[in-house]
């Protein structure tokens, strides 16, 4: 499983198996509050948006190939990041209130 941790510690994107064992912190800096994650199966990609740095990123399943998709994504409710793919192409879409800065 794919899961965020962010609050009074450490913030994060980790996996895990589903026990809680295994676990691996995927991403550990310049994330402060990470939310709506979606998983790109084929490409097997991770998104996510960040509240606090307004941006949507990804990594792969080991934490590499970081990148920022989108930044400049300010919100004030929940945002989530959606993977819809096709033959040709992957592409995200965002859902909830947001403004493109």
């Amino acid at each position: 499983m794919f899961f965020t941790v962010w609050g009074s510690g450490r913030a994060g994107l980790d996996r895990a198996l589903l026990d809680g064992s295994e676990r691996k912190f995927l991403v550990t800096t310049k994330i402060v509050y990470p939310n709506g994650i979606t998983l790109d199966l084929p490409t097997r990609q991770i998104y996510w948006v960040d509240k606090f740095l307004d941006s949507v990123e990804r990594v792969d399943y080991n934490g590499n190939n970081r990148r920022t998709i989108y930044k400049g994504v300010s919100y004030s409710e929940n945002l989530n990041v959606e993977m819809h793919s096709n033959v040709k192409m992957t592409h995200f879409c965002l859902t909830g209130n947001y403004v493109l800065n």
